[in-house]
């Protein structure tokens, strides 16, 4: 299979760094573009006015 293009989510961790790694030696035979993917999970950071949604809900049953 001839890749064109190879998208790569990565979350800045070691572990993305071997992903890396990983897609430019799939890429290099083929002359493959690659892009990078980097995703902000903290939502509570982007939208102020919200509440934080990484905090734990508690019920009162």
């Amino acid at each position: 299979m001839a890749y064109k293009h190879i998208l790569i989510a990565v979350d800045l961790s070691p572990e993305s760094k071997v992903l890396v790694e990983k897609a430019v030696s799939m890429a290099r035979p083929y002359n493959a573009k690659i892009s990078l993917i980097h995703v902000d999970v903290n939502y509570s950071d982007l939208y102020t006015g919200l509440i934080d949604v990484n905090r734990p809900v508690h019920r009162s049953d």
